[in-house]
C-alpha cells in the first residue's frame, strides 16, 4: 500500500515537491491512526470487542470517499518523471 500512495502522490505533485507532499501524508496517516486507536478503543470498552470490527468498516467510508475523489487525468506519469507539460 504505501508504495501506491508515494506513487499517486508522485504523480500528483511531481519529484520537486514530493517531500512536502510524503510529510503531509505522513502527517495525516499518524492523525488517522489516533483517532482511529482511540475510536476502537472506546467502542471496544463502552459496546463489545466485536464493536471494533464495525467501527473498522465504518472508518473505512472516508477513506473510500477520499480515494474516489483522485481523478485518473490529476495523476500525470509525466510528471514523475521530471518532464514539462506540453
Amino acid at each position: 500500500l504505501g508504495p501506491a500512495i508515494a506513487a499517486i502522490s508522485l504523480g500528483l505533485v511531481g519529484p520537486l515537491k514530493i517531500g512536502e507532499r510524503l510529510g503531509r501524508n505522513a502527517r495525516f496517516a499518524s492523525l488517522g491512526n489516533g483517532v482511529a486507536a482511540a475510536v476502537m478503543g472506546t467502542a471496544g470498552y463502552l459496546l463489545s470487542s466485536r464493536s471494533v470490527f464495525l467501527v473498522t468498516f465504518v472508518l473505512a467510508i472516508p477513506t473510500l470517499i477520499a480515494l474516489s475523489r483522485i481523478r485518473e487525468e490529476e495523476v500525470d506519469i509525466a510528471r514523475c518523471h521530471g518532464e514539462m507539460p506540453r
